[in-house]
């Protein structure tokens, strides 16, 4: 009996804002490069929208004021954030997933979720090879890297292109998913950020499985 499993393929475009002004640019590639929104009450109030990685070696964050940025980072380029355009590649990018997949869900201007289980015929070593397939035409279509996550469904597909990044390809089989659940670390499951994060391992929950052996009365709470 073949055992029939989802197959998704979660994509997640890379750094995208500052990604798109690269290739519109292509002298910043390489050097740090910092969009911001800038709120307009003084030339510098506002906040970093996105940063490549060299910016993020020099430990540029989104969300970070523009001016804590310019501090730590003086030498980077520093960019007005042009949504209409990132949504344009956006649109592209997306209408170029929508044809591999039976279905799709838009999480975000950057982050796409295909169900390819009937395009790829349920067998899980065609969703990866579709998976590359994807990159590689994004990257000649649009020179935009991509990471992708290969998974039985949509929360693991998200967890292991994330331990993926950037210009990655993460894969969780279903004969893995087990290993991969019983090793997780409570941190890396999306919605759980630093805080809680902490808070949780305070209760003495590093790994997922810990949450186990715990009373749910005590989660709860």
């Amino acid at each position: 009996h073949h055992h029939h499993h989802h197959i998704v393929i979660f994509v997640d475009f890379d750094y995208f804002f500052a990604q798109v002004e690269e290739v519109l640019n292509p002298q910043y590639k390489g050097k740090p490069l910092v969009v911001c929104v800038y709120s307009g009450r003084t030339k510098t109030s506002g906040a970093v929208a996105t940063a490549n990685y060299e910016a993020r070696k020099l430990g540029v964050k989104a969300g970070m004021p523009i001016i804590k940025a310019m501090q730590i980072a003086p030498s980077a380029i520093y960019v007005p954030m042009r949504k209409p355009i990132y949504e344009a590649f956006s649109n592209r990018i997306m209408n170029l997933l929508n044809k591999h997949a039976d279905k799709i869900e838009v999480a975000s201007i950057d982050e796409a979720y295909l169900d390819v289980t009937n395009k790829v015929e349920g067998n899980f070593e065609n969703g990866i090879e579709l998976a590359r397939k994807i990159k590689q035409e994004i990257l000649e279509k649009e020179k935009i890297t991509v990471t992708v996550g290969v998974a039985p469904n949509k929360i693991l597909a998200k967890i292991i292109a994330d331990k993926s990044k950037p210009n990655g390809l993460g894969v969780i089989r279903p004969t893995e998913v087990q290993d991969f659940l019983n090793e997780l670390d409570i941190d890396e499951i999306p919605g759980i950020g630093s805080v809680l994060a902490r808070r949780l391992n305070e209760l003495g929950i590093q790994k997922l499985r810990d949450i186990l052996s715990k009373n749910y009365n005590e989660l709860e709470k």
